[in-house]
């Protein structure tokens, strides 16, 4: 039972989703007014190009510069975008989908093939299931089992939706002579 228990756990956690977004700040104020609609509200993860990665709330993004609230200083601050190698939140509803989906998917299949191991019941036991009858029931009743241990590991992982900046991370100097 623990072993099952640790194969659908390890199966939850390595799927967590992850989709990416470039964000183009030269082209038109579309993508840029798409990130703050997906922000608003949000806990925001800042990662900068030096490899700083901070936590923000009241997140707003502007084509040459990110402001967010801080609250124990009650001010708002600020970072230039182009030191801002990307935006990421976590969505709970797309990793709890995930997860039962990764769930029923491994669930059943276990099921299928402890069905197909098992085989048939002796003849002698007045509870005797059938191979066939296994092969019918096996796989929906894991699939449940797994389902319910999956989606809730899935939605505390959670999905994340991260924002990637198209920016150099420091301007390039030309000199003539």
């Amino acid at each position: 039972m623990s072993l099952r228990f640790a194969i659908l756990f390890v199966a939850a956690f390595l799927c967590g989703c992850s989709s990416v977004e470039m964000v183009n700040l030269d082209e038109s104020d579309q993508s840029l007014s798409k990130v703050n609609r997906a922000v608003r509200g949000q806990i925001v993860r800042m990662e900068l190009h030096s490899g700083e990665a901070k936590t923000l709330m009241s997140v707003r993004v502007a084509a040459d510069s990110i402001t967010w609230i801080d609250t124990r200083a009650n001010r708002v601050m600020g970072e230039a975008t182009a030191n801002v190698r990307e935006l990421s939140i976590r969505k709970t509803g797309r990793g709890a989908l995930a997860g039962l989906v990764v769930g029923t998917v491994v669930g059943a299949a276990g099921g299928g093939v402890r069905a197909l191991a098992q085989g048939n019941d002796p003849a002698s036991d007045p509870l005797a299931i059938t191979r066939e009858e296994k092969l019918r029931t096996y796989p929906i009743a894991h699939a449940v089992y797994a389902s319910l241990l999956s989606t809730p590991i899935g939605a505390i992982i959670g999905g994340k939706k991260r924002f990637q900046f198209e920016t150099e991370p420091y301007p390039t100097i030309v000199t003539q002579r």
